[in-house]
């Protein structure tokens, strides 16, 4: 989670959107920022909680495909309304998991789904521009907008048969823009990450806010 809040920093410092990948050293659940925790300590028994810089719902992560993308305010992705932003995304997304062999496409309008004041599982219904295969969702994502851009937090899951997962490392930046060139992360960037870890998502008072 530092490491995502410290991408959308370098991101603005380079004036380029920047995407990476990750996965889980233990079984965890992240939740979003406005969630209660005692919804998710009674939900996700076996999970080590982490609360999430971004919204949406509670996230389980068990050999999940993880990926942050952080976007500087200046593209004009920015520009657009959270809806318009998560779509472009999901259907890039999409996109790239069809030229891995994976059938997928993006939910409508009529997956809308009621706000909740507890943090409902996010794989348990989708919503408009989540990716589906079949009717069951497999990716979702969860967005934050800032003065300095936006942070989208997403995951897939659940994919039959069993995802490919350096076939879609490689195809989903492709699949994103026109350009893309591999980005080393520095020393500095990784001591960022970990300072936020340790000031924010690692301290208690801000996994137990709510």
């Amino acid at each position: 989670m530092g490491l995502d809040e410290a991408l959308l920093e370098r991101a603005v410092e380079i004036g380029a959107p920047l995407l990476r990948f990750y996965a889980w050293a233990e079984p965890s659940v992240s939740f979003g920022y406005f969630d209660r925790i005692a919804f998710v300590r009674a939900t996700f028994l076996e999970c080590v909680p982490v609360r999430r810089w971004t919204g949406g719902g509670a996230v389980e992560h068990v050999g999940d495909f993880t990926f942050a993308l952080a976007i500087p305010r200046a593209h004009p992705v920015c520009a657009s309304p959270a809806r318009d932003s998560y779509g472009l995304i999901h259907a890039a997304l999409a996109a790239a998991l069809i030229r891995c062999g994976i059938t997928a496409r993006l939910s409508g309008a009529e997956a809308l789904s009621p706000p909740s004041r507890d943090a409902a599982p996010c794989f348990a219904r989708p919503v408009c521009a989540d990716v589906l295969q079949a009717d069951q969702k497999i990716a979702g994502g969860a967005q934050r907008r800032t003065r300095a851009g936006l942070l989208h937090q997403g995951s897939v899951q659940r994919v039959r048969p069993e995802l490919p997962r350096a076939a879609l490392a490689r195809e989903f930046p492709t699949a994103l823009a026109s350009a893309v060139i591999a980005w080393e992360p520095s020393s500095a960037f990784l001591a960022t990450g970990e300072r936020l870890a340790a000031e924010r998502y690692a301290h208690p008072a801000w996994t137990e806010r709510y």
